[in-house]
């Protein structure tokens, strides 16, 4: 029978590996329904080979359990990351990383100050601490990411009290602050019904949403409503649309999963098969047969074909029984498993050349400080340019301007702001001294004769070893002691006399209450007889 022929209107499942596990997504709420949905005709034990039969693929693909295009759902990934760790690792790894501390949006006229100089950074660094959502933005931005990740886009909503519909847009400058920002919500792609895009070649905003339709939350009383969620439509206004990885299409990306989900299946099946070795070789294999037979070439046979011989081998294996009274003979069977670690290591390194993602890193090496500097350099380097090329343009950039646009953020005094991002590792002590050693071995390898003074002066030479150009200025030389007791006097700590109490810095005694005393004599304090000021 043909897809024309098909007359159910049930639409293929997810492929998830294994046919086992309870939906996350409510099944109405699929990302694709805005799109027509094919139906597909498959023979008898196809699908559980995960494969169609509408469209020839190899042959391995059938042998080996390999899903087609048509499978894959939201579904297929999130399974995936919730119980493989190397899927876990794809998704959280980049996200964790570029997401590692607090962005510094800066005004644009005020880029180079270390401290908030106008209204605008304020705001900034007052909604990065949370004071106005439930939980930090940085979580939310790393959750609304992840979900990013997982399927072909996610969605970040600001949720504000103007007390309108969220299908209303937000309005300009309709907001005096922070005050009216109520919370950011994630929603992944499972959650989304439909996106309603501007089909108009003659606006700005041809081809991207307009409007959202998201489940806010499923129903598990079924008395009360005939609907299985509840919906509500959102404004493009209020809302952050993250896609990664898009490519002629705005709206979806692809998840990030996708483009090494066979390696991961290959990883599940050499795992689940040196597992389930293992455990089988930890019993050893027993050969029993009738003992020789002494009166002739051949073997001797059971009288009860064997039975009593087993009963006695289960009672061996399973009763804790250490002795068996048999004629026959009982030899164990040599059972060897192969090390998989080589296959493992092919897989791994297809996933780190498809994902940009360095092996030591895609495996967590890096925590055990096994993984080469190498690696962790050029792992650093992609987070960077994650960094500016996706997490900034795509997320933070879209939300700071949303928010300034309806007066929830100051506008900036400058022409627009600036991210600035945190280090992703900060040497520490002891890497800056290996530094700095170095770099004085560099240094007095370079210099004429050997001698790094004959190269630069004393301030350039300290710059060059990332310390201050002026000598003492690495040391707070009044640390823990009274200020004024030391000071820096060309280039060596002097310690400068203190005057004792009752003398000045010239020696000459001075009498309490005295005119160059700091301390009030309670004697000569000004006192008021009572009867005096009665009688004024």
């Amino acid at each position: 029978m043909s897809a024309d022929d098909d007359e159910s209107d049930e639409s293929p499942s997810a492929y998830r590996g294994t046919r086992m596990g309870r939906s996350r997504a409510n099944g109405r709420a699929r990302a694709n329904d805005s799109l027509p949905r094919r139906h597909f005709d498959t023979e008898p034990g196809r699908r559980d080979l995960g494969m169609w039969n509408e469209h020839a693929q190899p042959t391995i693909w059938d042998a080996v359990n390999y899903p087609k295009e048509e499978e894959f759902e939201f579904e297929s990934y999130y399974l995936r990351y919730d119980r493989q760790a190397e899927a876990r690792a794809i998704i959280d790894k980049p996200v964790d990383d570029t997401w590692q501390e607090d962005p510094k949006i800066k005004d644009e006229e005020h880029e180079d100050a270390d401290n908030p100089q106008s209204d605008f950074e304020e705001d900034v660094s007052e909604f990065f601490a949370g004071e106005h959502t439930r939980r930090k933005p940085i979580h939310r931005l790393n959750i609304a990411d992840k979900l990013g990740r997982l399927g072909q886009y996610s969605l970040l909503v600001l949720g504000t009290a103007d007390g309108r519909e969220m299908s209303e847009p937000l309005r300009k400058n309709e907001f005096d602050g922070l005050d009216d920002l109520n919370y950011l919500a994630a929603f992944g792609e499972d959650r989304i019904i439909d996106i309603h895009t501007n089909s108009d070649m003659t606006s700005e905003r041809f081809r991207l949403p307009e409007e959202f339709e998201v489940i806010t939350q499923e129903l598990e009383d079924q008395n009360v409503s005939d609907e299985e969620y509840e919906s509500e439509v959102i404004h493009h206004s209020r809302v952050i649309h993250i896609p990664e990885g898009t490519l002629e299409d705005d709206l979806r990306g692809t998840p990030a999963l996708k483009p090494v989900f066979h390696e991961l299946l290959n990883i599940d099946k050499i795992k689940a098969a040196s597992g389930e070795g293992y455990w089988r070789a930890g019993y050893q294999g027993l050969l029993i047969q009738p003992p020789q037979d002494p009166s002739g070439p051949g073997r001797m046979t059971f009288s009860d074909d064997s039975e009593g011989v087993q009963n006695e081998i289960r009672d061996f294996l399973n009763n804790f029984q250490r002795t068996i009274a048999t004629r026959a003979e009982v030899n164990g069977l040599d059972m060897s498993v192969g090390d998989p670690t080589a296959h493992l290591k092919a897989n791994y390194e297809a996933i780190a050349a498809a994902l940009d993602i360095p092996k030591s890193i895609l495996t967590g090496e890096d925590r055990a400080d096994t993984a080469s500097s190498e690696d962790v350099r050029q792992w650093h380097q992609k987070v960077g340019e994650r960094r500016n090329k996706f997490a900034g343009p795509v997320i933070l950039e879209p939300l700071i301007t949303k928010m300034v646009d309806c007066g929830l953020i100051a506008e900036p005094e400058g022409e627009n702001f600036v991210i600035d991002w945190p280090p992703l590792d900060e040497m520490t002590e002891q890497q800056e001294w290996q530094l700095r050693s170095t770099k004085a071995d560099v240094l007095k390898k370079v210099a004429p004769g050997g001698m790094p003074e004959r190269l630069a002066n004393v301030p350039e030479l300290r710059s060059l070893l990332g310390w201050g150009v002026e000598v003492g200025s690495e040391v707070d030389i009044n640390d823990g002691a009274e200020e004024g007791e030391y000071t820096v006097e060309d280039g060596e700590l002097v310690e400068v006399e203190t005057p004792d109490a009752g003398e000045t810095a010239d020696g000459e005694s001075v009498m309490p209450g005295g005119e160059d005393s700091e301390e009030t004599d309670v004697s000569n304090s000004i006192s008021i007889d009572a009867d005096e000021l009665a009688s004024d």
